[in-house]
Formats: structure tokens, sequence, C-alpha cells
């Protein structure tokens, strides 16, 4: 009984890093991909305005 229980702990503990570890990595992800999101929202903005002037201007 006493092993079984060492092993869940151990199990439990696995877990939790690994829970931890995919919930870190997953929130970076995201705070980065917002950021590229943002980055290119404005370079594509950019272009599109320039693309809409020259378009008007020909």
């Amino acid at each position: 009984m006493q092993l079984t229980k060492s092993i869940s702990m151990q199990e439990l503990y696995f877990l939790i890093f690994y829970i931890t570890l995919y919930l870190t990595t997953y929130i970076v992800m995201l705070y980065n991909l917002q950021r590229y999101q943002r980055f290119e929202e404005g370079k594509i903005h950019s272009l599109h305005s320039n693309s809409c002037n020259h378009k008007h201007t020909t």
C-alpha cells in the first residue's frame, strides 16, 4: 500500500509539473502571438493604405 501511495504521489507531482509547464508555455505563446498579430496588423494596415492610395492615384 505504501508503494502504490508513493507512486501515485509521484505521478501527481509529474502531472502538476506538466500542467504548469504546459500552461506557462501556452500563456507565453498566446502573449507572443497577440504581440505578433498586432505587429502584423499594423504592417498590413500600412501596406493596405499604401495600396489604396496607389490605387486611387492610378
